[in-house]
């Protein structure tokens, strides 16, 4: 009998299990949604942080991750500890004409030449003009 009770507890022990502790924080660029997405390595998808168009390649260097936006000629810098977008940075300057010459208009009007990138006019606002493609480059 007191071998059937240790067998019943060693039982019971072993199908308890642990709750699970928090993961490796995984960043996943998503260019489909302007995003990156928040991965705990154990509890799956967190949450997602807006970064601006086309977010590609990720460079980790001290506490933070560099996203290059290709969609908005930028590059966002987020805080790896609060993930938190810190700032963007414009790689190229904004565009005053089209690659046919012709003067873009919209960005007159707007001053668009002190955003820190078009992902800010161009989607972050209700009524940013939301074109498929910006001369030769996708948008």
């Amino acid at each position: 009998m007191k071998r059937l009770v240790c067998f019943a507890l060693l039982g019971l022990v072993a199908c308890v299990t642990p709750p699970p502790e928090a993961g490796y924080t995984v960043l996943v660029s998503q260019t489909g949604s302007a995003s990156v997405a928040i991965i705990d390595s154990v509890l799956g998808v967190t949450g997602k942080l807006e970064v601006g168009m086309l977010p590609h390649r990720m460079i980790v260097a001290g506490d933070a991750v560099y996203v290059v936006l290709t969609g908005s000629q930028a590059v966002a810098e987020i805080d790896a500890r609060n993930l938190t977008v810190r700032r963007t940075m414009l790689t190229a300057p904004v565009p005053d004409t089209r690659a046919d010459g012709s003067r873009i208009a919209g960005h007159f009007e707007r001053d668009a030449f002190s955003a820190s990138s078009c992902f800010l006019c161009h989607h972050a606002k209700p009524d940013g003009a939301k074109p498929a493609i910006v001369g030769t480059r996708p948008f």
